[in-house]
């Protein structure tokens, strides 16, 4: 072989190193970016599951608050509350899928709000329900038996607030 063709091969071998090394490097950029751009991906689907189960669990606080309760009045009462029954019914629902789905551990917290907040239902139709033939202790009964469920399905919340945001810090820190 002629040093030409040597130096031919040689130049040759060495653009395709060249060439070689080039694509892998690209490849392997390529590759963290990807990478990067799957965790930001996760990370913001992550933060609006969070946001959205945290939206969810403040309306539902506001549908079991017993303030909510006594602006059922007049003829059209028992309609509210039963409209505010059902869709609160349809967000608990939404909340406990999300915890099943997103924060296991936070599941078996959230899932005596339903036992409590049929209680604070129950109780509360009871007294709309109530008409003259009813005692005063009847409704005096009725309405602190609600009160308390209420009051139960909020500290649920807020422990099951205060769980979610738990996982969010030790996922994140």
């Amino acid at each position: 072989m002629e040093i030409s063709t040597v130096n031919v091969l040689v130049g040759a071998g060495s653009a395709l190193a060249g060439a070689i090394i080039s694509g892998i490097t690209q490849y392997l950029l390529i590759e963290k970016k990807a990478k990067k751009d799957r965790e930001l991906s996760d990370y913001y689907n992550f933060r609006t599951i969070v946001e959205n189960t945290h939206t969810k669990l403040g309306k539902l606080s506001l549908m079991l608050s017993i303030s909510k309760a006594d602006m059922a009045h007049g003829e059209e009462k028992l309609k509210y509350f039963n409209e505010n029954y059902d869709k609160a019914n349809e967000l608990m629902s939404e909340i406990i899928m999300a915890c099943t789905l997103y924060f296991p551990s936070v599941k078996s917290q959230i899932c005596p709000i339903q036992g409590e907040a049929n209680r604070y239902w129950g109780y509360f139709k009871a007294v709309l329900m109530s008409s003259g033939e009813k005692t005063a202790d009847y409704i005096q009964e009725n309405s602190r038996k609600s009160a308390e469920a209420s009051i139960n399905c909020l500290e649920i919340i807020e422990k099951v607030k205060g769980s979610i945001e738990e996982i969010v810090k030790a996922k994140f820190s």
